[in-house]
């Protein structure tokens, strides 16, 4: 009786105090009062708890979201479907508003249940079951709760529970036929694809989610879809791709009215237009979603940190450090709240590269916390990983058993029988080997790359800590500390190791096929070769290259390529002692390429030759030369392409490597003949319609087998001209005045820089673009080459692609500037200077990496000289006829060399500037002097018959003098 009095009277007392706004547990937040009305939900009875449901349901569907009506609640439900239903609000609301820690007991509780068989039809609604989302009323909210299941672990980190629950999810959605939740699966799947960095299948998954969505037309959950694809192709480094998802993405976002959305995908294509480099409408973006984000109520703290973490990189990538330290912290603190330790971890990386330029030492203390976090995830990565490959050995183990013990059992039965039951048991024990075997060997596959993958991770890590003793090493250097010199020495050396550890593990985990490019095979080495000719005659070693033919098409990779001319021929250089001799022989023979490297140095020991290519081994007479990993590199990237590697040496005679690899003809391919008169190059002769004018350039190099390369590489959408020295580029500079100049620096006469600093103080030639490709690859020979007037400073052997996109932006330059000169306007000067920072500006913001200076040298020459060019003409107007003469001895130039660099700069001939400059002072005096006569002002621009001037006005700007002045 007491009992009954309890439930009838106390209880509705409490749920009376827990709705009123007085009492303390109003105060509680979103997830202390939930806990309170379940605990009180779970001890109530009869008509009370119905009263407890019904109030938990009305305070969690405020906020939490549906796919179409919320979960009721009432009298005549069973105590498992009004569990079900409470539950299931409470765990909607959780993960609605980003709760997920606390949500993933409750829906283990819902899950638990299993009231998911006949009679709960009014769930349905809950589910998202219903309608044009197919499936049954009985399963709609299981298949909501795994899916919310399979999100909740995926924010937590816990990726392989995820994949779990979402395929438990996705497998349940299909018998159901349930689209709504099955899109939602697939959705969650991609999202731990992409996490384990699995793109090819995060992006097929992602794309199903949208299809499956669009087959019902706008819903919920459209935009999410899009969003999360935005996210996977820009990790794909599809970026085009990754913005136009995330356009649609908050497109549909909006038209559902849905702000957190909205929010959200701008966050997605703040880092896709990051990973752009359009660093300037991803920050625009991050800070657009932050507003939205910040009015919400409650907050999505996980949504706030990661447009934050967003906002940060695009604050680094244009130098503003300290607010991306500001923003990143916010982000940290907002993940270890919710307890998104894998976000968090990512973050305090990133806190720290961005701390590394203003605060070194903080910079260290953040890596440290980020070295001990890394730690912990890997360690319980693997142990994960054994776990399961320990269970699935167990399992085999326990099949096996199984199946003898069956066959035994058939023995003894079947004893007419055994013949036939003795074969098919050798058979079956033979099956079950292979299944063994094949088991075992894909577990140790799945732990190699495990294995792989970490080392590749920490390997990577050590990156940033070096980039920070690096620079204070620098510091060092700079305030008179003789160790600094010392510091960096050893810790660029460290980085180089880090670099190449990283390329085997690339190349020995690599199972996809590189990147190829086609091109003149024997050029390539031979500019390989000369980037390390400065090194020999540093040591006074002779370096002789030979190629058979003198011209080999071939598809090839340029990175493999380069690491292994460059490791071997390194090598072969070091280990050379002075007045030595090291050759490089390429030969085309039966369908292979033969690469031969010969030096005269101390050569390798019997013993040790076997081991040369094991990583980090060193021979006994090796002196602390070397690192042991640049022959193991090579090693790796000779057996990726199928091809071999042998050595034969001699102590104290020196040492050969031969490499022998499949040759791929490349079908394209001209072939060039190498010799001196390059100028006859058959590459100059290519046929083009003579209505369209090919940009001219001259190179300036004297080994013709890198010139001839480079024109190769640009293709046939220029005109080419060929120098052998400085001292001949510039005289063919001031002859021809080409639309650009690519130059070395190390030549004969005059070198590369000399031949910049002249062409830069010439008149004629100082509106040219310059680019320098050389071997001279340290940093304080860029700024000299950059100081000299180069507006691009390339290192051999170049990046084909990145010397075409160079190209490209400074003739687009060019460009701007013969459009702003033929402008018919008195507002030229405006138009010109905002052509010029625009193109600037987008030489600048190039994905290429590029000093701030490089690009504008050739624009600030040739607006000071077309300056000089109109004042001159404006200044000769009144003195008498403005002749293309007058003015060139004006500025001490032939005629001739006028109207070339005139035709360069601004496309038109000089009369015709001239014309167009006498028109400009003719409408500007019209402006000035409304009172004086036509015929003055005709005759001060040079004008003696006014019928004349007159049409010559009215053709420029389509109106008469007399018209214009009335306006």
């Amino acid at each position: 009786m007491l009992k009954k009095q309890f439930f009838s009277t106390v209880l509705p007392l409490a749920l009376l105090l827990l709705q009123t706004p007085s009492v303390e547990a109003s105060t509680l937040d979103p997830v202390a009062k939930v806990d309170s009305l379940l605990q009180l939900f779970d001890i109530s009875k009869g008509e009370t708890r119905v009263q407890v449901g019904q109030e938990v349901l009305s305070f969690c569907t405020q906020q939490a979201i549906f796919f179409d009506e919320p979960p009721t609640i009432d009298g005549e439900m069973s105590v498992q479907q009004q569990n079900l239903h409470v539950w299931f609000a409470a765990e909607r609301y959780l993960t609605t508003t980003s709760y997920y820690k606390e949500a993933l007991p409750i829906i283990e509780r819902a899950l638990g249940e299993g009231a998911f068989g006949e009679g709960t039809t009014k769930a349905t609604g809950a589910a998202g079951a219903t309608g044009n989302n197919g499936g049954n009323g009985s399963n709609g909210i299981h298949e909501t709760l795994l899916c919310d299941k399979a999100y909740c672990l995926f924010k937590t980190s816990d990726y392989t529970h995820a994949v779990e629950a979402g395929q438990e999810a996705m497998r349940l959605c299909l018998q159901t036929g349930n689209t709504m939740q099955l899109s939602r699966a697939y959705l969650y799947l991609s999202l731990v694809n992409h996490a384990l960095r699995k793109y090819d299948e995060a992006k097929t998954l992602v794309v199903k989610a949208i299809e499956t969505n669009e087959q019902m037309g706008d819903n919920m959950q459209l935009h999410n879809a899009l969003g999360i694809a935005c996210e996977i192709f820009c990790s794909a480094m599809e970026i085009d791709q990754a913005i136009e998802y995330g356009k649609r993405a908050v497109e549909a976002a909006r038209v559902i009215d849905y702000l957190p959305g909205v929010a959200n995908h701008m966050t997605q294509l703040s880092y896709a237009y990051d990973r752009k480099g359009d660093y300037a409408l991803g920050l625009q973006m991050a800070d657009s979603a932050i507003a939205i984000v910040k009015a919400q109520e409650p907050i999505d703290r996980n949504q706030l940190a990661l447009t934050l973490e967003y906002k940060s990189w695009n604050l680094i990538d244009i130098g503003r450090n300290a607010e991306a330290v500001e923003a990143l912290r916010e982000a940290i603190h907002l993940e270890e709240e919710v307890g998104n330790t894998h976000a968090a971890w990512y973050d305090y990386r990133t806190l720290a590269e961005a701390m590394a330029p203003i605060d070194a030492r903080g910079a260290l203390d953040v890596l440290n916390r980020y070295v001990r976090m890394s730690d912990t995830i890997h360690a319980q990565q693997l142990k994960e990983l054994m776990s399961q490959a320990n269970a699935e050995f167990h399992n085999d183990e326990l099949q096996e058993a199984n199946a003898l013990s069956r066959r035994m059992n058939r023995i003894i039965i079947a004893t007419s029988l055994v013949i036939l039951l003795l074969l098919a048991a050798v058979i079956a024990s033979l099956w079950f080997a292979f299944r063994q075997k094949k088991r075992t060997a894909d577990t140790l596959r799945r732990l190699t790359e495990v294995r792989e993958n970490f080392f590749t991770d920490v390997t990577h890590e050590f990156r940033t800590p070096l980039t920070v003793i690096l620079g204070l090493s620098q510091e060092l250097k700079e305030k008179g500390v003789k160790e600094g010199e010392a510091i960096e020495r050893q810790g660029t050396r460290l980085l180089e190791l880090v670099n190449q550890l990283l390329d085997i593990s690339k190349v020995k985990s690599a199972i996809v096929p590189q990147p190829h490019t086609q091109g003149d095979l024997a050029a390539y080495v031979a500019m390989i070769v000369e980037a390390q000719r400065e090194v020999a005659r540093q040591k006074n070693v002779t370096i002789d290259y030979a190629a058979a033919p003198e011209s080999v098409p071939a598809s090839f990779t340029p990175d493999y390529v380069e690491k292994v001319v460059g490791n071997l021929l390194s090598n072969a250089i070091k280990f050379t002692s002075s007045g030595g001799r090291v050759s490089i022989d390429l030969q085309v023979q039966d369908h292979q390429l033969r690469l031969t490297v010969t030096d005269t140095g101390r050569g390798i020991d019997s013993r040790d030759l076997p081991h040369i290519f094991e990583p980090f081994y060193q021979a006994e007479n090796a002196d602390g030369q070397g690192s042991g990993v640049g022959l193991a590199l090579v090693h790796q990237i000779v057996e990726t392409l199928g091809g071999k590697i042998d050595v034969e040496s001699q102590v104290g005679e020196g040492t050969k490597f031969i490499v022998r690899l499949p040759y791929q003809v490349a079908s394209d391919i001209q072939s060039v003949p190498s010799n001196q008169n390059i100028e006859n190059n058959p590459i100059n002769q290519i046929p083009f319609d003579s209505s369209q004018r090919f940009p001219s350039i001259l190179i300036v190099e004297d080994e013709p087998d890198v010139a001839r390369l480079i024109s190769e590489q640009l293709g046939n959408r220029y005109t080419f001209h060929f120098a052998s020295d400085g001292e001949e580029g510039v005289q063919k500079a001031r002859s021809l005045v080409p639309d650009l100049v690519i130059t070395d620096v190390m030549m004969p006469r005059t070198d590369g820089i000399q031949l910049c600093r002249t062409l830069r103080e010439d008149s004629v030639t100082n509106h040219i673009p310059l680019i320098v490709i050389t071997a001279k690859a340290t940093e304080e020979d860029r700024i000299i080459g950059l100081e000299a007037g180069a507006d691009a400073y390339l290192y051999k052997p170049f990046n084909a692609e990145e010397l075409r996109v160079r190209i490209e932006k400074l003739l687009a330059m060019r460009e701007l500037l013969r459009k702003k000169y033929s402008i018919k306007s008195s507002n030229v000067e405006q138009l010109e200077n905002a052509a010029l920072k625009k193109a600037n500006h987008r030489v600048g913001q190039t994905s290429l990496p590029a000093m701030p200076e490089e690009g504008a040298a050739f624009a600030t020459q040739s607006n000071d000289f077309m300056q000089h060019v109109r004042e001159t003409i404006i200044r000769m107007i009144p003195e008498g006829p403005c002749t293309v003469e007058g003015i060139a001895d004006q500025l001490y130039i032939s005629p001739s060399q006028l109207r070339r660099k005139m035709n360069a700069i601004t496309g038109m001939p000089p009369k015709k500037y001239i014309m167009m400059v006498r028109m400009d002072v003719a409408r500007e005096m019209l402006k000035k002097h409304p009172d004086m006569k036509l015929s003055t002002i005709a005759e001060q621009c040079g004008f003696y018959d006014l019928s004349h001037f007159t049409r010559f006005y009215k053709e420029t700007y389509g109106v008469t003098p007399a018209a214009d002045r009335s306006k």
